[in-house]
């Protein structure tokens, strides 16, 4: 099937949604419903209530996400006022919500909750938005131009240190291609199961959209019902997280649960992190008939490349090919002789760091970006082994954690598992492994470090195994392998 591609704003399709199926579904987030002629005009609506306010061009608003129907209004609304969406995580706490707003120059605006309110902002809250969209103006905002800049991702990536990723809506028309990707069309009803402040959330969600087909914002992990419910609610048939949540769902559902999903769910997509070949293998176990998609990608390039796992088989580390008007271009690494940096150039690439251009200049020169990913090339795919700053140097060997985690993942008692570097006196780091174990099970060290010495050199097998009630997630649901790192 072959989609009209954007010309300007994804905004077009929901409108055109809007006028041949005014009645379809578009939205589904804890109860509420919205279809795209209700989305369509609570957007424009919320657009006129935010120019009466005096919000102008290139302002920026503030919000505190939330897995609501008002949050997707006022991020439409806040783009056809040609405003800027400032999405912080929902569980932000008030100190880090007040230090970026004082870094952002034009922040006017904070949408959230009530604890929210700042001194010299003008200020909605979340829970009032459906009240302020009354009426239709009596000139319907038009779609925003491509080059406009629409949101600012704030995003602490594997460093830790807050980057403000500034993208224009040029980066969300590549969602068109992730809908022919997956052969999504008005029939999908696509489960998103990830941060809605993420660039990984807005791709999915509006690629869903763009098709005619039905969002599903997830409740979160704490509420994983939700997926189960949704499955029989609301008829869903694809879903997109991180490979962990993926495998947490799955290990989750019990017999029937399972032969459900498989039944109901053509399409499984997933982004964010490393698939190991465990999930692999027990993806393509259980549904022999979805279609599982890995991506990869970040918030500063866009979603890069593809891999049909369904189509394919099994292959650890393996990215797939190469989105639409995307190229990949592999660099030696400097000081690491055989080692590859992947860099990318496409028009999807971010704009710039906010305020920071001496950062932006370390990774983009406006034509091409690299990453911080080992990569190779073979048969016609392209390979991410890990980053380069995860790399153990252990006694002046090279260790990648992703390969060591991938084999202990083998082990039918894992579930999940970070390896990091640990101080060593004469080697200087050496390999730790830190598990959690699935319920029911009981993890034998001997049985795992045999499975790790059988594959693995004996340098890379690591020194210790540590046991914890559960592996610690960041705010986008990836294996906080920062806070493992420095509580070692």
């Amino acid at each position: 099937m072959i989609y009209t591609k954007i010309e300007n704003c994804w905004l077009e399709k929901v409108e055109e949604y809007a006028r041949l199926t005014p009645d379809a579904l578009a939205i589904v987030a804890a109860g509420e419903e919205a279809t795209y002629s209700e989305l369509y005009f609570a957007a424009q609506a919320f657009a006129e209530h935010l120019s009466r306010l005096g919000i102008r061009e290139g302002d920026e608003i503030l919000c505190r996400a939330s897995n609501t129907v008002s949050y997707i209004i006022a991020y439409c609304g806040t783009l056809y006022i040609k405003a800027v969406f400032v999405p912080l995580e929902k569980n932000v706490k008030r100190t880090v919500l007040e230090d970026i707003y004082n870094r952002l120059e034009r922040c006017v605006l904070v949408i959230g909750e009530e604890r929210d309110r700042l001194d010299g902002s003008l200020f909605i809250g979340t829970s009032d938005i459906s009240g302020v969209c009354k009426g239709f103006p009596e000139s319907p905002y038009p779609v925003p131009p491509r080059d406009v800049v629409s949101h600012i991702l704030f995003t602490t990536g594997s460093t830790g240190k807050s980057k403000g990723v500034v993208t224009t809506n040029e980066q969300f028309c590549e969602c068109i291609d992730f809908s022919e990707i997956l052969e999504f069309d008005q029939s999908t009803v696509n489960y998103v199961y990830a941060p809605v402040n993420h660039y990984g959330f807005f791709a999915l969600f509006i690629c869903t959209l763009v098709v005619g087909g039905v969002g599903v914002i997830s409740q979160g992990l704490v509420e994983i019902k939700d997926f189960f419910d949704s499955l029989d609610l609301y008829g869903v048939n694809a879903v997109y997280s991180t490979p962990s949540m993926i495998n947490y769902i799955v290990s989750l559902a019990d017999e029937a649960a399972l032969k459900k999903m498989a039944k109901q769910l053509r399409s499984i997509s997933m982004a964010g992190e490393k698939c190991p070949a465990s999930l692999q293998e027990k993806l393509l176990a259980n549904f022999p008939d979805s279609q599982v998609v890995v991506y990869y990608g970040a918030t500063e390039t866009g979603s890069i490349s593809h891999y049909f796992v369904s189509t394919y088989g099994v292959k650890e580390s393996c990215v797939g090919e190469h989105n639409p008007e995307v190229e990949i271009i592999l660099k030696e690494v400097e000081g690491l002789e055989g080692e590859y940096r992947l860099c990318v150039k496409t028009h999807y690439c971010m704009k710039e760091y906010y305020r920071d251009p001496a950062q932006t200049a370390e990774i983009y020169d406006g034509v091409i970006m690299q990453t911080d990913d080992r990569a190779y090339f073979a048969d016609g795919q392209y390979f991410v082994t890990g980053r380069l700053s995860d790399v153990i140097i252990s006694g002046g060997y090279k260790i990648d954690p992703a390969e060591v985690e991938s084999i202990a993942l083998r082990h039918e008692a894992v579930l999940q598992c970070v390896c990091v570097a640990k101080p060593h006196p004469i080697l200087g780091f050496v390999p730790k492994l830190v598990v959690s174990v699935k319920e029911g099970k009981t993890l034998d060290k001997n049985e795992l470090l045999a499975i790790l010495f059988d594959v693995l050199e004996d340098y890379k097998v690591p020194r210790e195994i540590e046991v914890v009630n559960g592996i610690k997630s960041n705010a986008s649901g990836k294996i906080d392998r920062k806070y493992y790192s420095e509580n070692k």
